[in-house]
């Protein structure tokens, strides 16, 4: 494959996952100026990272960071996989067939690229038959006709005859919040950002995010400067309709019931500035998928071995399970369960970190694999878990006692035995059944909040989250309901996220005197 087509697709990756962080982490939050900065700074690393190669470093830290490093996908080995997966009669097809690639990229870039020009040339005659005008002591540019009104660089242009003197002031501090801060340099990188990723819709999806957050940006300004929000939002209603201009900022660009659904947003709380932080892990994680991967990890010298132990029992019963098969894909070392459903499975390390899927099937029980990373590090190489398995008629499902973690007792020298784990037992099904019948309680109603045996949840299309105790204090999008508001308001439908908070972190960091359950809504729902 072209080094070009290669350094495209390692963009594009970077591009889909700060798209995903700012969607998923960022957007609820009223920092509309950092979520400028984010947008970006980050759009703008993608084509950097990818020049960056950082596997040299990764392996003068040791087998520690590599193992870590490791089991984070690497994009260039993905496309070596697609690469080779190609079947191809000679190296000449090969060429021929990345050659088109290349080409069609190529052109698609330059028909976007002569669009942005057509478009520049339209505004250029736009701005030389605009009459200057006086408002205020600003020079703004008189256009005719049903135009919206819009600024690019540091111009304002609108139809003064289609909007009373009040529409025209609120107008105006909105579009100065665009030519005073430099917005459209955000818009032409935007766009650009389109011409040579085009084939990407994270791209599209960025682009659409820098100009909304934009817009978000001047609403606030606009109202913080003692605009009246009532009046304000009426004005966003009604102006329209007219001609748009795509390379500049458009006074109603965006969703309008979107836009007004942030102005009325209450302000983040400066505890969600701490999100923030989160970027120098994801720029980290820019860094790691771009690698080479070329070459890690020396085979050892010594005949190590992984030992993974555990118990499995029927979900209806809760006996243990015999017959189970279970197997590892790498060594194809298999073993099954005795007859109280316990099994070792004792598998040898070719390398100081070994990424091993863990298959467990059963006729009548269906199947599931489990990932488990065995390191180099003896103490790390032995795990014992409990695990169900439901019968056939009920989609073939394991569960893991103790939220996943090791069973107490299987780290270190002595192997953990079916006593040990089995003393874990009485916990998990407790763990299992309370489950279940929360599970049973949730399905006979759409009820968004339940208050269950001494717990509240809120719930999903997909889940749910609790605390420990009963409170209906509910926080939905920042603003604070009780779990009957909740149940008239919301459907399970409209919940985009769930969470919970305990008593002491909510009174600490939000200055509510009670444990909490946290929703966001998706953004389509709200009114």
């Amino acid at each position: 494959m072209p080094a070009i087509l290669i350094y495209l697709l390692k963009v594009s990756a970077g591009l889909l996952i700060v798209y995903l962080f700012y969607r998923l982490v960022l957007r609820g939050l009223t920092f509309y100026t950092a979520n400028r900065w984010y947008l970006l700074l980050f759009s703008l690393l993608c084509f950097a990272v990818p020049l960056i190669d950082v596997t040299g470093w990764i392996e003068a830290e040791g087998n520690t960071t590599a193992i870590v490093v490791q089991s984070i996908p690497s994009v260039h080995d993905y496309i070596s996989s697609q690469t080779a997966s190609i079947a191809t009669p000679s190296k000449q097809a090969a060429f021929d067939i990345w050659s088109v690639a290349a080409t069609v990229w190529l052109a698609g870039s330059m028909l976007l690229l002569v669009r942005i020009m057509v478009g520049l040339f339209s505004y250029l005659r736009l701005r030389n038959g605009a009459k200057p005008f006086t408002y205020n002591s600003m020079q703004l540019y008189q256009l005719e006709g049903p135009v919206l009104p819009f600024s690019f660089g540091n111009a304002i242009y609108l139809n003064p005859q289609r909007h009373t003197a009040p529409e025209m002031e609120e107008i105006i501090r909105h579009e100065l919040v665009h030519v005073r801060q430099r917005h459209t340099v955000d818009v032409v990188w935007a766009e650009l950002l389109c011409v040579f990723a085009w084939f990407n819709p994270f791209a599209w999806l960025l682009r659409h995010a820098v100009r909304q957050n934009l817009e978000f940006i001047a609403d606030s300004k606009v109202v913080q400067s003692g605009a009246n929000k009532t009046a304000y939002q009426y004005l966003l209603l009604n102006v329209m309709g007219g001609v748009a201009y795509p390379v500049a900022h458009q006074f109603n660009f965006s969703a309008i019931k979107q836009r007004i659904v942030m102005l009325n947003r209450m302000p983040s709380a400066k505890t969600n500035a701490i999100r923030f932080l989160l970027v120098f892990p994801l720029a980290a994680l820019l860094l790691v998928a771009c690698r080479s991967n070329n070459h890690f990890f020396e085979p050892p010298t010594g005949g190590n071995e992984a030992n993974y132990f555990g118990i499995i029992v029927d979900a209806t019963t809760y006996k243990g399970l015999p017959g189970v098969i279970i197997s590892d894909s790498a060594t194809h070392v298999q073993t099954e369960t005795d007859a109280q459903g316990y099994f070792s499975l004792r598998l040898p390390l070719t390398a100081p970190a070994v990424a091993s899927n863990i298959n467990l099937r059963k006729e009548g029980y269906g199947s599931f694999t489990q990932t488990k990373t065995f390191t180099g590090d003896a103490a790390e190489n032995r795990i014992a878990f409990i695990m169900k398995m439901k019968s056939a008629g009920a989609d073939g499902t394991t569960g893991l006692a103790t939220t996943g973690k090791p069973i107490e007792g299987a780290a270190g020298e002595v192997a953990p035995t079916y006593e040990m784990i089995a003393a874990q037992l009485p916990d998990a099904i407790s763990s299992w059944k309370e489950q279940e019948r929360f599970e049973l309680a949730r399905d006979k109603t759409d009820e968004v909040y339940l208050a269950f045996e001494g717990k509240s949840y809120v719930t999903s299309g997909g889940g749910w989250a609790s605390v420990d105790e009963i409170t209906d204090v509910v926080m939905v999008d920042g603003v604070q309901m009780t779990g009957a508001e909740v149940n008239r308001k919301l459907a399970r439908s409209q919940v985009e996220s769930i969470g919970a908070m305990d008593r002491s972190y909510a009174k600490k960091n939000l200055g509510v005197d009670a444990a909490l359950l946290q929703i966001t809504t998706k953004p389509l729902a709200k009114e």
